[in-house]
Parts: C-alpha cells; sequence; structure tokens
C-alpha cells in the first residue's frame, strides 16, 4: 500500500458560541465552501481549532498548529483580535497562508495588500467563485515556486535592504517600500470598484491563472530576474490579457522564445 504523506490545513477566524450568528457563519464558510473546494482537490486533511480532541493545553496546540500546517485559511471576516493575533503568529513562519472575508469587511491597512478573497453566503455565484479562487490560490501555494509574502516578509526585506551598506540594496529597499504603497493602493481601489464579480468567466480566472504562473517562473529565472517585476505588475499584466485571444499570443510568444519582449510589456503595466 502507498504510504501517503497528507497534506493539513488549519481554518482560523472567528467561531462563537454554538448557535450564534458567528458560529453559523464559520460553518458556512468551513463546510460551504473551503472543505468541498480543496479538501479531496487538494488532498488536504482540514480542520479548525474547535474540532481539535488531542488532549493537551489550548494554547500550545494552537500555537503549534499555526506553525506546522501546510497551509492555513484565516477568516477576517468579523475583524476579531483573535483572528488577527493568530494570523501575525502564522505570517512569521513564512508558510502559505491565505486570507478570506465576507463581502463588505473593511481589511486593515497592514493587509490591504495580501490578496483577500471575498464570498457572499447569499450569492450561489459568489459562493462558486469563493470555491474556485480558493483551488487556484492552493495549488499555487504548493507549488515549487511558491515563496511566502505578507506585511512581516516584506518588512524585514525592506529592512534587510536599507541597512545594508550596498547602495544598490539601499536603492532597492526605497523601491520595495514604492512597490508595498501601489499595492496597497491597487487592493484600495479594487475592493471600492470591485468587491466581487459574480459573473466572470471561469475559464478566464483558469487563464489568467496560467499566463500568472508561467510569468511568474520565467522572471524569477536568472536571465530576467534583473526587471524585478512584482506581483501587481504580474497580476496586472494577466488580468488585462486572460482573454482567449491574448492569452493564446502571449502563451505563443513565450514558447516561441520572445520571454524578454513579454516580460518588458508586463515591466511596463506599472512604471516607476
Amino acid at each position: 500500500m502507498e504510504n501517503r504523506t497528507i497534506r493539513t490545513c488549519f481554518v482560523i477566524g472567528p467561531i462563537g458560541a454554538p448557535g450564534t450568528e458567528s458560529r453559523k457563519a464559520a460553518d458556512f464558510l468551513l463546510n460551504g465552501i473551503v472543505r468541498p473546494a480543496i479538501e479531496d482537490f487538494m488532498g488536504l486533511r482540514i480542520w479548525r481549532a474547535d474540532e481539535d480532541t488531542l488532549p493537551g493545553m489550548i494554547t500550545d496546540k494552537l500555537i503549534n498548529d499555526l506553525h506546522d500546517s501546510d497551509l492555513v485559511i484565516a477568516d477576517l471576516s468579523e475583524l476579531n483580535a483573535n483572528a488577527f493575533y493568530e494570523l501575525g503568529i502564522r505570517h512569521a513562519t513564512e508558510k502559505p497562508t491565505i486570507h478570506m472575508a465576507a463581502v463588505g469587511t473593511k481589511l486593515p491597512f497592514d493587509n490591504m495588500g495580501h490578496r483577500a478573497i471575498f464570498f457572499d453566503k447569499s450569492e450561489w455565484p459568489s459562493i462558486e467563485q469563493a470555491r474556485q479562487s480558493l483551488r487556484n490560490q492552493c495549488e499555487e501555494a504548493f507549488s515549487a515556486s511558491f515563496k511566502a509574502s505578507n506585511p512581516v516578509t516584506q518588512a524585514l526585506s525592506v529592512k534587510a535592504f536599507r541597512a545594508s551598506p550596498r547602495s544598490e540594496e539601499k536603492t532597492l529597499g526605497d523601491l520595495m517600500e514604492r512597490v508595498q504603497s501601489v499595492e496597497v493602493q491597487l487592493s484600495r481601489i479594487n475592493r471600492i470598484e470591485l468587491p466581487i464579480a459574480p459573473s466572470r468567466d471561469f475559464s478566464a480566472m483558469e487563464r489568467e491563472r496560467k499566463l500568472a504562473t508561467a510569468i511568474k517562473t520565467l522572471s524569477e529565472a536568472k536571465d530576467y530576474i534583473h526587471l524585478g517585476l512584482t506581483r501587481v505588475q504580474i497580476k496586472t499584466f494577466s488580468n488585462k490579457n486572460c482573454d482567449e485571444v491574448n492569452f493564446q499570443l502571449v502563451m505563443s510568444n513565450l514558447k516561441s522564445g520572445e520571454i524578454a519582449s513579454v516580460l518588458n510589456a508586463v515591466a511596463e503595466e506599472i512604471p516607476f
């Protein structure tokens, strides 16, 4: 019999006492979106803190779960203080974390730049979109090229570069701060204009994901890493070119070796 390691997914967020609206909302997210979307699809063991029946100190187990789990999904819907405390612990591990929140949630400044999946449990298209987005983010999180990026990792990177005695690294640190500022502004604009798009074509979402993955992988190759493409630039370019015609054109250019021209086009999406 094949001995296969099962990856783990820990879900954090407001839970509430049984029968409360908080508990009903938490149960819906867990059993109506998260489990149907990725449990079988990604072969994950998924649980929440109140489902953990093993003996031991609750706080110790919680911190261990936050540290050891292959993936953490954070429900930020009610801006719960405990949820953000737990999220901060998880961010410090530099492991995959996915943010989710109910439509209308006003995320704090420090979390604006982090991609979040918004959902409306009263709208079926929104639920389907949230499930698909969750699958896409899980695939990205478990890919070989994934590298965690969150307020903790970004702040430490900026600090390290700005403390460097090398002038070019100090400059890079300044540029990274500017990129973070742009990401925050774009995140705020996107939430105001497009908090959710129930009618979006899932095939277009898939093309956008594939295009972004290809560009991200190529941009990290030694011949092109000097371009310093950001996640925002790649996402913006992929979103603009996810229609069937442009997708096929860009992918054809990449496959035919015109990589530099495509990556230069990506670099022009957000000029500095």
